[in-house]
């Protein structure tokens, strides 16, 4: 019996479909969330009898080995060495072709496994400069054992540290180019992209390096960098310690979602192992998916400060837009995950945990502190803020209960919110929307970048979350974001955007390719477009910040909180003082555009 014949007879289809998806049974057989794409209901089948797994959905279906290979990106020889070491299989391994028939992954693979061995050695064995990144660790409280835990390293402060690493190993330089490990200077100059830093290394869920963010210790602007997308690596795609929680999801039936990697890290070290991270970037459906495989009980965990909360409430409304209930867990003002569970431990958290707010709820609640309920007309624009969250629920059922819960939490008539929203309750009449309707800024400034995405490295920095938050086009502006290439100095994977839009987004985005196709500006043009939009974003959202700070002072004047009224009055003079002021490094003083698209 061959070895392919062995492996089929020692394992069943559903051993191996529940290492990627939450098994329910169905008759004979199992149904599951399809892996291979987006859903809401399960059209998954496992059929151990036929020992095959078939999707009714995007009709994937074939053995246990397909599945491996799909999922794990394996040639077919890996995949049966990839389910021997998993299922620690007595079967001796037969000499085969499988070195030839290596997919060209490996190569990228290959360079990741050597550079994470050159920030790990430096970490463990480096010298003085090491030494204070050990202590930076160890002051975090960081142990030994998470350290090894999560491979963490260290990238020594010079420019080709793991340059003439990967030189020494006889690894392609272009390719960790394309891996953004290794950057091209202006002048053709190769160097490292990950200096003076603190490394985590990013996993698939397979346990593959597929790549790196990094803290400074050197007090660089950017505090953290991480990979740009590469072939092996989309953000949106991929949750940071997913590979380590994976197990605990599974066996605990929850899911924790925080912000950082050092939240991650310290929730781990405190037996909290369900805990993730979205690397950086706003919570994708995509994320939800991989997620919502293994549990529907997913918990949001930010910092209790203001950013922290609007962090939520994104995380809330993409939730419940991928058909998930989520609830909410308070950190407490002006910490983060990582100081809560060193402060009050794992029995803190399960405590939070426990106590977690309904996921609705909490955005209702939100909703409603900005409203002064004297003013009929604030009642209408909180409640307007939710109708459009629950618009985005793609189960018509799903979405029927939660106007039901919304007319409820606002004392309205459901009727008068079924009449207010014709057309909405059911998705299907789409071509009925109204068009996503932008400022001229806005348009100004997402046909400029069109033009010339390369304009993206200096405007990077200045895009804060809030003020791309207080965008109309911010989802348009997200997914742009998302797929910079910094390399290449465009826009990647194009072709993937359109199913993160909804269709007047999407149809905006494709008026806008087309217009700046003609743009025909010259560098201070550019600038000039540039600097104008920057100034209205600051703007709105100083708008914004001040309408907050009324809603919120007239709420404290009907409780007679002068000290609350004393701190926001001076917080409003600062917002109506403030003008945005653009610094030498940034990309619209002319010297510096001039310099940037060279």
């Amino acid at each position: 019996m061959d070895t392919k014949e062995q492996i089929k007879r020692s394992l069943s289809i559903a051993d191996v479909a529940s290492l990627y998806v939450r098994l329910k049974p169905s008759g004979k057989n199992f149904k599951a969330l399809c892996p291979f794409h987006s859903e809401k209901t399960p059209s998954f089948s496992i059929m151990p009898e036929r020992n095959i797994f078939h999707c009714f959905g995007c009709h994937k279906s074939g053995d246990i080995f397909t599945l491996v290979q799909e999922m794990e990106g394996l040639s077919f020889p890996e995949a049966m060495d990839f389910l021997i070491e998993r299922f620690n299989l007595q079967i001796e391994r037969r000499p085969g072709k499988s070195d030839a028939q290596r997919p060209a992954m490996d190569a990228f693979l290959a360079i990741n496994e050597a550079a994470l061995r050159h920030f790990r050695t430096n970490l463990v064995e480096g010298g003085e400069e090491s030494e204070g990144a050990r202590r930076y660790l160890a002051d975090r409280g960081i142990t030994d054992a998470s350290v090894e835990a999560f491979s963490l390293g260290y990238a020594p402060n010079n420019w080709d540290s793991l340059l003439r690493h990967l030189g020494r190993e006889g690894l392609d330089q272009n390719k960790a180019l394309e891996l953004g490990l290794l950057v091209r200077g202006r002048e053709g100059r190769v160097y490292d992209r990950f200096r003076g830093r603190i490394i985590f290394p990013i996993l698939s869920e397979s346990g593959r390096v597929i790549a790196f963010g990094g803290r400074t210790m050197f007090n660089d602007p950017a505090k953290y960098l991480n990979s740009p997308e590469s072939p092996l690596f989309y953000k949106s795609r991929n949750l940071y310690g997913f590979h380590q929680a994976r197990g605990h999801i599974r066996e605990t039936g929850k899911a924790v979602l925080v912000e950082g990697y050092f939240d991650v890290i310290s929730l781990h070290q405190y037996g909290v192992g369900y805990a993730v991270a979205a690397l950086g970037t706003a919570l994708s459906a995509e994320q939800v998916h991989l997620l919502n495989r293994f549990t529907d009980d997913i918990l949001l965990f930010y910092d209790g400060d203001e950013a922290g909360v609007n962090a939520a409430l994104r995380g809330v409304e993409c939730l419940l837009a991928n058909n998930v209930s989520p609830r909410v867990m308070d950190c407490g003002g002006g910490v983060d995950p990582d100081d809560f569970v060193r402060a009050n431990g794992p029995r803190g958290v399960e405590e939070r945990v426990m106590g977690a707010e309904d996921g609705f709820r909490f955005l209702v609640n939100r909703a409603m502190e900005e409203m002064d309920p004297r003013r009929p007309e604030h009642k209408r624009i909180a409640l307007e803020k939710v109708l459009r969250v629950v618009d985005e629920i793609a189960d018509p059922i799903v979405r029927r209960e939660y106007l039901q819960r919304t007319a409820d939490a606002f004392q309205v008539d459901r009727n008068h919110l079924n009449g207010r929203r014709a057309g909405t309750s059911s998705r299907e009449p789409e071509t009925r929307r109204e068009p996503l309707l932008v400022s001229a800024s806005e348009r100004e400034f997402l046909q400029s970048l069109l033009a010339r995405p390369e304009f993206l490295d200096e405007v990077l920095p200045l895009l804060k979350d809030e003020m791309v938050h207080a965008l109309t086009s911010r989802n348009i502006v997200r997914n742009l974001m998302q797929r910079y290439n910094k390399s290449a100095r465009d826009f990647q994977e194009m072709d993937g955007i359109w199913k993160e839009l909804s269709e007047p987004e999407a149809s905006l985005l494709q008026e806008l390719m087309l217009s700046a196709q003609g743009l025909e500006l010259d560098h201070q043009s550019h600038c000039q477009r540039l600097r104008g939009c920057f100034l209205s974003f600051q703007e709105k959202l100083n708008k914004q910040r001040i309408k907050e700070i009324n809603t919120r002072i007239r709420v404290a004047e009907r409780e007679n909180n002068s000290q609350e009224i004393l701190r926001l009055m001076k917080q409003k003079a600062n917002y109506i003082q403030q003008k945005y002021k653009v610094s030498k490094e940034e990309p619209f003083d002319q010297k510096g555009a001039r310099e940037s698209v060279r």
